[in-house]
C-alpha cells in the first residue's frame, strides 16, 4: 500500500512520500478513492525535516543541532552550563530515579529498561507534549550524558516520540 502524505493547499502529486503504514495512526487518515491521503503539513516536517537528532552533551555542538535540550535528570559530571550549550533541560522526561538505578546503563536490561521507560513515558504527557512542540518549532537535538552510545535513555525517547507523532 502507498500512503500519499499532502500538505496543506497542495496536490498529491506535488508532494509525496512512501512510508509504511505503521508509521501512520488510523486517526490521520482520510480515504479520497483508492488513495489514502494524509493532510500533513505538521507531520511530514516533524518526520523529514526536523527528525530530533541525538548526541552526548559532551560532544562538540554544531550549528546544525538546532535547540539543545538535555533529557537526563542529573545534570552531566564536570560540564558548566555555557560548555553544555543546552537550551533547555527536560529532567522530567528522563527515567524515574529508580528506574534510571535499576538500569545501571547494564545493556543486558536494555530491553526491559525500554518497555519500563516508554510506560513512564506515556503516564507523563506533559512533559511529552512540552517536547513535541519543540520539534514542530524547528529542529532540535536531544542530549545526555551517558558513555554507552547504544543504550541510553535518548534512544528511547526519539524511538518514542517517532512512534507517537500525532
Amino acid at each position: 500500500m502507498m500512503i500519499i502524505f499532502v500538505p496543506k493547499n497542495s496536490r498529491a502529486t506535488d508532494f509525496s512520500y512512501r512510508f509504511s503504514s505503521a508509521v501512520c495512526r488510523p486517526s490521520f487518515l482520510a480515504y479520497e478513492s483508492t488513495i489514502v491521503k494524509i493532510c500533513l503539513h505538521r507531520v511530514i516536517r516533524i518526520l523529514l525535516i526536523m527528525k530530533p537528532k541525538i548526541k552526548r552533551v559532551y560532544d562538540p555542538v554544531e550549528k546544525e543541532d538546532g535547540m539543545r535540550i538535555l533529557v537526563d535528570r542529573l545534570w552531566p559530571r564536570g560540564l558548566t552550563k555555557e560548555k553544555a550549550a543546552v537550551d533547555l533541560w527536560l529532567k522530567d522526561i528522563a527515567p524515574s530515579t529508580s528506574l534510571r538505578k535499576w538500569f545501571n546503563q547494564d545493556p543486558a536490561k536494555w530491553e526491559e529498561f525500554k518497555k519500563r521507560y516508554q510506560q513512564e513515558l506515556h503516564q507523563n504527557q506533559e512533559q511529552v507534549s512540552l517536547l513535541q512542540k519543540h520539534i514542530s518549532q524547528g529542529p532540535i537535538t536531544l542530549v545526555y550524558g551517558a558513555k554507552d552510545e547504544e543504550h541510553n535513555d535518548a534512544l528511547v525517547l526519539k524511538e518514542f516520540l517517532l512512534l507517537t507523532i500525532g
